[in-house]
């Protein structure tokens, strides 16, 4: 599994920011629309996963994800901005932003 090529990550007062690339040699891409490949969703949410894993240091379970939205695909090579924030008890809110629009937003709902 090829991982997203990390520019910088940091933690913040309430969760962590990072930004990344997907490289366009990466197994995401494949078949993943044939001559216009974009990066699929559920790889999206499960960096949202790793990286709230960890900025915990542990593996959560997540029961549940919330408020899913895709706004606009994300291209390979394309820098995207990441962000996850504790919302409450339990409940992270991520998003992936590139160049000031959003491309998806959700709320993970983890123990």
């Amino acid at each position: 599994m090829t991982e997203p090529v990390v520019e910088y990550r940091k933690a913040t007062e309430s969760g962590c920011e990072a930004a990344m690339s997907f490289p366009p040699e990466s197994d995401f891409f494949d078949g993943h629309f044939e001559g216009a490949p974009v990066l699929p969703g559920v790889v999206q949410t499960g960096f949202a996963v790793r990286e709230l894993e960890r900025l915990l240091g542990r593996t959560v379970r997540v029961s549940e994800i919330k408020k899913l939205k895709f706004a606009k695909v994300v291209h390979p090579g394309e820098r995207v901005d990441f962000s996850l924030a504790r919302k409450c008890d339990g409940e992270w809110t991520f998003k992936y932003e590139s160049g000031g629009a959003l491309c998806s937003s959700g709320i993970l709902v983890a123990e």
